[in-house]
């Protein structure tokens, strides 16, 4: 697809609000409902429901793809020595799991960031020192679309320094599609998208 034409697509692209309630009702649904089926290992995703799940996960990756090209243009984080990609690094969730099974990833990377009902992350994995993915004076060396949703949208208070008003706008547009697009993928997954079956362990 032609650059004007994933431009257009983004812009044509209808996002769901995402309010106070939603956040919370997504929340809820995430916690006590999606995660603990996929850590159970005892549900899979049908194949049926797939198709739908790839076609959201390459709506996602157009939006990482414009995030990504206002942070490079920032060129903040390569050097950057704050806590980002250090400490609890790991931070893939089970919709950055469900965008790996999407493109037919064997899904080795661990998924320990759990989403709690209120506020962003909690019971975290234990892992200290840098990310394994941070390169010193290149940044992250996975490609944009394999990182976590978090690393491709997180504003830090120098990068909104460095934003001009336009981009910061357009950072929260973006953002608030890709909370749309947990949406997307928990409408397939709690709507029929699963059954009773080994899946791979998370």
């Amino acid at each position: 697809m032609k650059a004007n034409g994933r431009a257009s697509e983004l812009s044509n692209n209808r996002h769901f609000k995402y309010d106070a309630p939603a956040r919370l009702l997504l929340n809820l649904l995430t916690c006590f409902v999606l995660e603990p089926k996929f850590l159970s290992g005892e549900w899979r995703i049908k194949e049926d429901a797939l198709a739908g799940l790839k076609s959201i996960k390459r709506e996602r990756d157009l939006i990482y793809g414009r995030m990504f090209s206002i942070f490079h243009h920032l060129n903040v984080c390569r050097n950057c020595h704050a806590t980002c990609c250090a400490g609890q690094y790991d931070r893939f969730t089970v919709f950055d799991h469900i965008s790996d099974l999407a493109s037919g990833s064997d899904a080795s990377r661990p998924w320990g960031f759990r989403i709690r009902p209120v506020g962003s992350y909690a019971w975290n994995r234990d892992d200290t020192g840098v990310c394994q993915y941070f390169v010193e004076g290149k940044g992250c060396r996975l490609a944009v679309i394999e990182r976590p949703e978090i690393c491709v949208s997180y504003v830090c208070g120098r990068m909104r320094e460095a934003m001009t008003d336009e981009q910061r706008s357009e950072i929260a547009r973006l953002t608030n599609m890709l909370r749309g697009i947990r949406w997307k993928y928990i409408r397939v997954l709690l709507m029929g998208g699963m059954e009773k079956g080994a899946q791979i362990p998370p």
